[in-house]
Order: structure tokens, then C-alpha cells, then sequence
């Protein structure tokens, strides 16, 4: 059975990657906000109001789905981290005493 292989700093930097990633996506949707709200320069009498919040409210939904799996990544990382962490000691004390 072949090993795990994994790299904690190629992890982290993965994670900045994403982190950055999100931030885009999060200012586009800002840049798409902003594009809807136009249309009250056309749309008139009140009803534009719902596509307004209708998508804003959408954006923070979306924005708090990317933080969560922002978060997911970071805990998934670091339970495994820990975990291997663990595994190497437990390797060493073994070794130790034979």
C-alpha cells in the first residue's frame, strides 16, 4: 500500500491561492451589484427593489458559502496536520524503544 504523501506548506499556500480566489469572486459580485442597481435609471415605480434585494441578498449568501469553505479548507488542513503530527511522534517513541 503506497503512502500518503502531503505537503504542509504547499497546503497553506493552496489556501492563500483560494483565499484570494474568493476575494475576487466576492468583489465581481460587488462589480455585479453595482450593475443591477442601474436599472433604476429604467425601472420605475417600486417593483426594481426586488431584483435589488433579491440579488443582494443572494450575495451574502454566496459570501457566507465561500467563507465556510474557506474555513472547511483551513480545518481539514489542520486536523491532518495535527494527525500526521501525531503519526511522526508515535513513530519516533516506537523507534526509540526498539
Amino acid at each position: 500500500m503506497a503512502g500518503i504523501e502531503f505537503d504542509y506548506g504547499q497546503a497553506r499556500t493552496l489556501e492563500t491561492s483560494l483565499k484570494g480566489k474568493v476575494d475576487e469572486m466576492k468583489a465581481a459580485l460587488v462589480r455585479i451589484q453595482t450593475t443591477i442597481e442601474g436599472c433604476r435609471t429604467w425601472w420605475q415605480g417600486g417593483s426594481e427593489e426586488g431584483l435589488i434585494q433579491n440579488f443582494s441578498n443572494t450575495k451574502e449568501e454566496i459570501g457566507k458559502g465561500l467563507d465556510r469553505w474557506l474555513n472547511d479548507y483551513a480545518t481539514l488542513i489542520n486536523k491532518y496536520a495535527n494527525w500526521r503530527a501525531e503519526r511522526e511522534q508515535c513513530l519516533k517513541e516506537r523507534m526509540g524503544r526498539a
